[in-house]
């Protein structure tokens, strides 16, 4: 117990070394990463409107080949527009691709739509990245990184919670809240 509570005072102790902006970006971090509502229900959301399970898949598959070349599309555009710019442009593109998407029903503009917001969506997070370290003074990035990641895990883990009860009622509503 004696051990324990050392850990935890020093962790702590770490944490409020952490700059106030900090915490801002963490928030809006966590705040983007509970939101994507519409990712583990999109081949509900396909298959219900007619497609079949492959064509759902190609969709996924297009997403995530949009996030793949979002990594390199993102930091080229953190390093000439800026972190906040590029952060702002990806969150107010992947809002229309979202609301866009809620109006496609053909698996073809699915997919296409899908890749695209990959794209847009994900390019903010290089940026995001990239202002973390402007943010944290390097002797604090391992905690801050840390911090993070677990912004993330927490709002992957609760967001489709709510999707789900979304879901029950309404597929748009995952659209217009993940937008």
């Amino acid at each position: 117990p004696l051990v324990f509570g050392s850990l935890m005072s020093s962790f702590y102790q770490s944490l409020k070394l952490l700059p106030r902006p900090f915490w801002v970006l963490i928030g809006a971090t966590f705040v983007n990463r509970f939101g994507v509502f519409v990712w583990p229900f999109l081949t509900l959301f396909m298959t219900r409107n007619g497609n079949t399970a492959a064509q759902a898949g190609w969709a996924v598959s297009a997403y995530s080949a949009g996030s793949f070349a979002a990594a390199w599309l993102g930091g080229w555009m953190a390093d000439r527009l800026g972190r906040n710019v590029t952060m702002a442009v990806s969150a107010l593109g992947s809002a229309v691709c979202m609301m866009a998407m809620s109006q496609a029903t053909g698996w073809q503009v699915l997919s296409l739509l899908a890749f695209i917001t990959g794209v847009v969506a994900e390019c903010g997070n290089p940026a995001g990245n990239a202002l973390l370290q402007d943010l944290v003074p390097i002797e604090h990035r391992v905690t801050a990184f840390a911090v993070q990641r677990f912004a993330v895990n927490l709002g992957w883990s609760l967001g489709p919670i709510c999707a789900g009860l979304l879901a029950e009622h309404s597929f748009f509503w995952l659209f217009a809240v993940d937008a």
